[in-house]
């Protein structure tokens, strides 16, 4: 049987080949699951792939966190249902696009979870 690090590790290798229901789910079902955190991508592209990124958040203490960037759902991204301005703002770099991606990400992450329990 795979250790979580296996499993965890496996989604990380391939997650442009794994779905978002798929991999969420392999993360799930391992013996130490990773705190998930979502973010939309910030892209004005349409990606091929339900995962746009895969990262370990850095600085924790208290375990682990995984933040998923996904392209399908978000308030900026191409899915989008705000105008391309706020996404062109937060591609811009500059600390106040970084401060409303990290406001908006506090929804997309709520919107997103609401998704996974439909």
């Amino acid at each position: 049987m795979n250790s979580p690090i296996d499993v965890t590790e496996a989604v990380l290798a391939r997650f442009r080949r794994i779905a978002f229901f798929e991999a969420v789910d392999m993360l799930g079902h391992s013996a130490e699951p990773p705190m998930l955190r979502f973010r939309a991508a910030a892209t004005l592209g349409f990606p091929a792939h339900d995962i746009a990124s895969v990262q370990w958040e850095a600085g924790l203490e208290e375990g682990r966190r995984l933040t998923l960037t996904v392209p399908f759902l978000g308030l900026y991204g191409p899915a989008s249902p705000l105008a391309n301005f706020y996404t062109e703002r937060l591609l811009n770099g500059d600390p106040a696009g970084q401060n409303l991606r990290d406001f908006l990400d506090i929804f997309n992450h709520v919107a997103i979870g609401l998704l996974l329990r439909v």
